[in-house]
């Protein structure tokens, strides 16, 4: 995903399951779905990585290598 076109009301699609810490992977299997859509609530783009929080998930982090922009 192109996190500097991103902003909250963006839509993302989770398409890299596989990307991510071990712990970033398991907590995307616990709370997301491959393929599905979803929307940003907040975006923190930091120094090594980005952080992505989705309204379908608001208290929850997750990295944004693991998405791709929706189409």
């Amino acid at each position: 995903m192109n996190i500097f076109n991103a902003s909250a009301g963006s839509k993302i699609t989770f398409a890299h399951p596989e990307n991510g810490s071990t712990y970033e992977r398991e907590k995307t299997a616990k709370h997301l779905k491959v393929g599905e859509t979803y929307t940003i609530n907040r975006i923190y783009i930091g120094g090594f990585n980005t952080d992505i929080y989705l309204d379908e998930v608001p208290d929850v982090k997750f990295n944004s290598v693991m998405f791709d922009d929706a189409a």
